[in-house]
């Protein structure tokens, strides 16, 4: 609890589904916030999967990954996760921590539970052709199928619209990485305008 008090950083939670373009906003939004002096890193929520895969020995898969993060959540509970990641964020210093969760929606609420106003939430709204395009042409051959796949059962088990609401603000990543760039400076001033207020 006096972490949570002592703790001055803004989170940036970046939701939405494989091939949205999370990890490129991730990119640009530090980019821009260290041009304008402050000290940002970025954390990928699969890395915590990742890491439980290497102490058993495991190849590093998207299967592997799905498998893993649902068996101890499991065995743990919902929130094993989530909580995971809130004690390491706790433990750096750093005044923006963008938070990349992919398709970990559930825990990225748990996660402004535990912040509160100190989280803003982006979702990345990605049209499924659009991000079948960038499948196709990111991944090896024998893997598009089965990243089609994923997105197909993902895009079944939520409703865009809901994950919409979840969010402070929703960004359509339709167009070019200039396209991106620019609708990014709202995003940045909407940090600037938090870490004012904290």
């Amino acid at each position: 609890m006096a972490e949570l008090i002592q703790d001055k950083s803004i989170y940036v939670g970046i939701f939405g589904l494989p091939g949205s373009g999370k990890s490129t906003l991730a990119r640009i939004l530090s980019r821009k916030l260290m041009e304008k002096g402050i000290d940002t890193q970025i954390y990928k929520m699969s890395n915590w999967i990742k890491m439980h895969i290497s102490t058993r020995g495991l190849p590093i898969t998207k299967e592997n990954v799905i498998q893993i993060g649902l068996e101890m959540k499991k065995k743990y509970g919902e929130n094993y996760w989530a909580e995971l990641v809130v004690r390491d964020l706790l433990r750096t210093k750093v005044k923006v921590k963008i938070i990349e969760t992919g398709t970990y929606f559930r825990e990225m609420q748990l996660i402004k539970s535990k912040f509160g106003k100190k989280v803003y939430l982006l979702f990345v709204n990605t049209p499924a052709n659009i991000i079948f395009n960038r499948i196709r042409n990111r991944t090896l051959v024998d893997r598009e199928e089965a990243e089609r796949l994923y997105v197909q059962r993902v895009l079944h088990e939520y409703d865009v619209t809901e994950l919409s609401k979840m969010a402070d603000l929703s960004i359509c990543n339709m167009g070019t990485l200039d396209e991106l760039c620019r609708r990014s400076a709202i995003i940045v001033e909407n940090i600037l305008l938090l870490n004012m207020r904290l």
